[in-house]
């Protein structure tokens, strides 16, 4: 009997903890916003049209007042309680439509789709297209989708859904013919593959390998020689060789830090237990 080929859904959140505020600050939807990391230091999330401005990811936000003021942009402090029971609701909602879910992180998810809706790429599409839907009617958080044969090759479609307004929301790599994916990768650069950053991304460019067309590319040989095991599995990932499973109960993450500093220095223990309490330490 013959198996069935391995089909994987990712699905991200836009713009995630700015959805998230919008949902209480609806007069903030078609606005320029930022939400702050701890001590409203750097910019950690924003949306298009604060993109649209020139602010970034990681911009410290004493450098980028200038750009702030004149645009309007709405700067919030995070507040990741409110994340996380959204995240919550929109991954409950979620799994009650998919057979299997493993929750990746607080504004992502891959489910299993394999032998769903008879594997019709059209059916499955349709599919993405309903649980996009319902989340956003449910919860309130708008999201794109990406289905391939591998969760790497999933999330790069989930990529390219949030990128290219075209596709509706919703990327499936079983549609595309050969032409539109090599379009597509040609076009993409090499650190949007997931598991490529760092000292990878790095030696990557430095061997003139700047898109993931150029990364598909690669001798398989070579990669095994200058690189980790973990960047052998994300080649063939990328040829549509199923090589990370779905977990559906995976590992505990080792710590979570979340750090508070106060505005000027502090000796009254009343004051500093009510904010440990306050930060969830107690």
């Amino acid at each position: 009997m013959q198996m069935s080929m391995p089909i994987f859904l990712h699905l991200g959140g836009n713009s995630f903890y700015c959805s998230c505020e919008r949902i209480f600050r609806p007069q903030l939807r078609g606005k320029p916003v930022v939400v702050l990391s701890n001590n409203d230091g750097c910019i950690v999330a924003l949306t298009k049209e604060a993109k649209a401005v020139g602010l970034k990811r990681g911009m410290p936000l004493f450098k980028v007042k200038g750009i702030v003021e004149a645009n309007k942009v709405s700067v919030l402090s995070s507040n990741y309680e409110l994340y996380q029971s959204i995240s919550n609701r929109m991954q409950r909602t979620i799994a009650g439509m998919v057979p299997r879910l493993e929750s990746y992180s607080i504004d992502e998810v891959f489910a299993d789709l394999t032998g769903v809706e008879g594997e019709d790429p059209a059916k499955l599409t349709s599919l993405a297209q309903d649980i996009r839907g319902r989340v956003l009617k449910w919860v309130g958080i708008p999201t794109c989708a990406g289905i391939a044969p591998t969760k790497t090759l999933a999330k790069l479609c989930d990529h390219f859904a949030k990128t290219y307004p075209c596709f509706n929301g919703v990327v499936n790599w079983l549609e595309l013919t050969d032409e539109r994916r090599t379009k597509a990768m040609a076009i993409t650069p090499v650190k949007e593959i997931w598991g490529v950053g760092g000292q990878s991304l790095a030696k990557l460019q430095a061997m003139g390998v700047n898109t993931v067309l150029d990364f598909a590319r690669m001798d398989s040989a070579l990669i095994r020689r200058r690189f980790t095991v973990v960047m052998e599995r994300t080649h063939k990932e990328i040829h549509g060789m199923s090589c990370i499973p779905l977990e559906e109960h995976p590992e505990p993450k080792q710590q979570i830090v979340r750090t508070r500093s106060f505005a000027t220095a502090s000796s009254d223990i009343g004051t500093i237990l009510s904010a440990r309490q306050y930060c969830g330490f107690l």
